[in-house]
């Protein structure tokens, strides 16, 4: 068996911006030792005198900016999560289709831009708190029992329990928590702790 291939790290990995900006201001003094400063931190001694003439403390990330731009890729990261708490989450076709829709309104030609599987894949690297997962699949009779007819009469026998009761003596309750095992299992739980 082969071995796993290491994972490259930058050197400068390890950095966050506000220590860009403390070795950034200690290496701006004048006469300031740029490769002591540069030990101190483990920077790159030209890495950090480029910052210093730039006075950029960012952290730099490797390959071409995002073509939608990062204002785009926030409001699209910003509508999968929004979409996901609502219980509508997007598929991939999906999140291509809205991607489009930003480039359009953002003048991106689609020559330049049409939102491929490779960008796809490239988006979930930039936001990793954003993942694709498939969804469970619905029991047949669930769906079959979803139609205008059952719903309509479920509003009914509704409107006749509503009249009956107070909003004090109605209680939701879902059914999955009313599994018999499930309830005995808890119950005996509950009474040797």
């Amino acid at each position: 068996m082969g071995k796993k291939p290491l994972k490259w790290k930058s050197p400068t990995d390890h950095i966050t911006p506000q220590i860009w900006a403390a070795a950034i201001a200690e290496a701006s003094k004048r006469g300031a030792n740029t490769m002591q400063i540069a030990a101190r931190y483990r920077i790159n001694r030209t890495t950090l005198i480029n910052r210093v003439k730039t006075q950029n403390s960012a952290a730099f990330k490797s390959g071409p900016a995002p073509v939608l731009g990062v204002e785009n890729e926030r409001l699209i990261h910003d509508h999968l999560i929004w979409m996901a708490d609502a219980g509508f989450g997007l598929n991939v076709k999906r999140l291509q289709l809205f991607a489009r829709s930003c480039a359009r309104r953002a003048g991106i030609p689609e020559s330049e831009f049409n939102a491929s599987f490779d960008w796809v894949t490239s988006f979930f690297k930039r936001h990793p708190d954003v993942a694709s997962r498939k969804s469970k699949k619905v029991n047949g009779v669930r769906v079959a029992k979803f139609n205008r007819i059952i719903v309509q009469k479920w509003f009914l026998v509704w409107e006749e329990v509503s009249k009956q009761y107070t909003a004090e003596e109605i209680v939701n309750c879902d059914d999955k928590h009313l599994n018999s095992e499930e309830l005995l299992d808890k119950k005996v739980r509950a009474i040797s702790s």
